[in-house]
């Protein structure tokens, strides 16, 4: 799984704390690369990436390739969800090609009493594209699942997420962040929650997961 996602197996270690930091460390400095398969046969089929640098004593760490899953297809629409779906369960693994930060408020009287979950998503990771009305576009969906101990993921979609900014907004979303703000009504307990952010645009997906504990 590390090296099909790009990441880094530690093993047979009894520091985790080293193994930790060098990952919070690697992830701290990146690239992202964009490309358009010359190889248009959409077969399903698993494609290897090769990345490679002129520069020597530079080691890569990169996802080891993709399905070639057609992307104009009628049901794309609902592949898409599905993929969303899937990479929300609580036992898969993370993804980071959306990347986001996000925290849980506590409940007030603007919430209704309700928890609220805060998301803050590096725009760099979204696909803005500019339109004929010259301001840059976006779509994409922010969702929050908990699950509790037993039972099935209470689990809050919240629609469509539309931006239509003019350049100056969008400079300024640049420098900070795109936001997004789901309100949960949770029992109290104890909950594994599995944030996500869908780019509509691209299809590319974010997901993390945090334990709450609502008194």
């Amino acid at each position: 799984m590390a090296q099909r996602t790009g990441g880094k197996t530690f093993f047979n270690r009894n520091d985790i704390d080293t193994g930790v930091r060098t990952s919070l460390d690697d992830g701290s400095t990146y690239y992202t690369l964009e490309y358009y398969p010359a190889n248009k046969m959409w077969n399903n089929k698993f494609r290897h990436i090769k990345v490679s640098v002129g520069r020597p004593g530079v080691k890569l760490q990169y996802r080891d390739g993709y399905y070639a899953n057609n992307p104009l297809t009628v049901s794309g629409t609902e592949t898409m969800e599905g993929e969303f779906s899937q990479a929300l369960d609580i036992n898969a693994p993370a993804l980071t090609a959306v990347s986001f930060q996000a925290a849980v408020l506590p409940a007030s009287a603007q919430t209704q009493n309700k928890l609220s979950v805060v998301f803050h998503i590096d725009p760099h990771t979204l696909s803005f594209q500019q339109g004929s009305d010259g301001l840059e576009h976006a779509e994409l969906n922010c969702v929050v699942w908990a699950y509790p101990k037993k039972g099935d993921p209470i689990r809050v979609e919240g629609g469509t997420i539309t931006a239509a900014l003019p350049q100056g907004d969008y400079d300024k979303i640049m420098k900070s962040f795109f936001p997004c703000q789901r309100v949960l009504d949770l029992k109290p307990g104890q909950y594994t929650l599995r944030l996500g952010v869908l780019d509509r645009k691209s299809n590319l997906i974010g997901t993390l997961s945090t334990p709450l504990n609502v008194p």
